[in-house]
């Protein structure tokens, strides 16, 4: 199974297509002199004699320039965009996410993963199997400010999120009945919102919205280890997870289809 695109990203991404195409003529103009300022400094060095290392400074600086002018479109499609700085603050609490759990999976806290699922009804950033502490989906957010309006959205994102992981859990469950090695029995689903950015020093220690258990990021391996649900064994989530996995790839392969079949369909003009 290839590597997924999360949401944030993959809503990022179309975002910076959609204005560059929109901005054509300005990135055209600005990467003219880029380019021209690069076959002017060669021609500087083909025309005037230099020492070697002068070489090396040059390319150096070429390297620079062509950081600056990355930096440059990427500056000025943000400023135009809004609504692109909160796909990216979401992609990266997401990644701070990743990088939590796979610390925790050396540790012995989580048996396995599956990110990025999209579900008809919403997507969950992070389904976790635990070793005691049953099935966790993770929301993961990213913000500077954090207020009881705001804790309540979160609460219910994340209930969201969780509603739509017990059902998946729960059908793909159902499915495997009939193996001896799969799992018969309902598994624990806990909803957990991960808090990234300078919004974490407002999360309290032990905070619960809703039901809903709100931590730092920080903080998350901690809470882990200290989750007490339900032990599932290691064999238990090996085919949870490869399950998981098979049915979101299906739903994905049924989407592009789908996407291809309306994407060949020629509008009838009248």
């Amino acid at each position: 199974m290839g590597k997924k695109t999360s949401y944030p990203k993959g809503e990022y991404r179309r975002l910076l297509r959609s204005w560059l195409v929109r901005h054509k003529r300005v990135v055209a103009v600005m990467a003219l002199l880029f380019i021209a300022t690069v076959v002017a400094e060669f021609a500087l060095l083909t025309v005037f004699p230099s020492p070697e290392y002068a070489r090396y400074v040059i390319v150096a600086l070429l390297g620079a320039m062509f950081v600056g002018f990355c930096w440059a479109i990427h500056t000025l499609f943000l400023a135009h965009e809004g609504h692109a700085i909160h796909q990216l603050r979401g992609a990266w609490g997401e990644d701070n996410t990743a990088t939590e759990l796979k610390a925790a999976q050396r540790q012995g806290l989580v048996w396995g993963r599956v990110d990025a699922l999209e579900l008809e009804r919403g997507d969950i950033d992070h389904l976790v199997v635990t070793r005691r502490g049953g099935v966790v989906v993770v929301d993961s957010k990213w913000c500077s400010a954090l207020d009881d309006d705001v804790r309540l959205a979160f609460a219910a994102s994340a209930t969201r999120a969780a509603n739509a992981g017990r059902g998946l859990v729960n059908t793909v469950t159902q499915r495997s009945h009939g193996r001896h090695s799969a799992p018969r029995k309902a598994l624990t689903v806990t909803p957990v919102v991960v808090v990234w950015g300078a919004a974490q020093s407002s999360v309290r220690d032990d905070e619960v919205v809703d039901g809903v258990a709100i931590v730092r990021g920080s903080g998350f391996r901690t809470w882990l280890a200290r989750l007490e649900a339900e032990t599932i064994s290691q064999k238990t989530a090996t085919e949870l997870v490869a399950r998981i996995e098979e049915f979101d790839e299906n739903r994905r392969a049924v989407v592009r289809e789908r996407e291809r079949e309306r994407q060949s369909v020629t509008p009838v003009r009248t």
